[in-house]
C-alpha cells in the first residue's frame, strides 16, 4: 500500500487501467520493470510512469537480475522526481500453490 491506498501492478501491460479508472481513489498504478525483458528498462519505466504509475517496482529474485545493473540507475533516477517512489520485492512469490507432501 502507499499512503493507505492498493497498488495495481502494472506488469509490462495495461489490463488493470479500467480497474484504476474505476476507483480512482482506491487504486494506484505501479510500474514493474525487469532489464532482462526491457531494453532499456528506464524507457518501460518512463512509459509505464507516463500512464499514471506512482511508483516503480524491482523484483530481482524474481526476474533474475541485479539491482545494481548499469542499466537500472537510470530506473532508479526516475524515482528522485516528487511523487515518485522506488520499491524493490525480494524473496520467492510462489507462482502456484506447494505439491501436497
Amino acid at each position: 500500500m502507499i499512503d493507505g491506498l492498493a497498488v495495481v501492478d502494472a506488469h509490462m501491460h495495461v489490463p488493470r487501467l479500467p480497474l484504476i479508472a474505476h476507483n480512482p481513489g482506491r487504486y494506484r498504478l505501479v510500474a514493474n520493470v525487469n532489464p532482462l525483458l526491457h531494453d532499456p528498462p528506464a524507457a518501460e519505466a518512463e512509459r509505464q510512469l507516463n500512464l499514471g504509475a506512482v511508483a516503480v517496482k524491482v523484483h530481482p529474485v524474481h526476474g533474475a537480475f541485479r539491482v545494481d545493473r548499469d542499466d537500472m540507475y537510470p530506473v532508479y533516477d526516475l524515482c528522485r522526481v516528487p511523487g515518485q517512489q522506488p520499491l524493490q520485492q525480494d524473496g520467492l512469490v510462489p507462482i502456484t500453490p506447494p505439491a501436497p507432501l
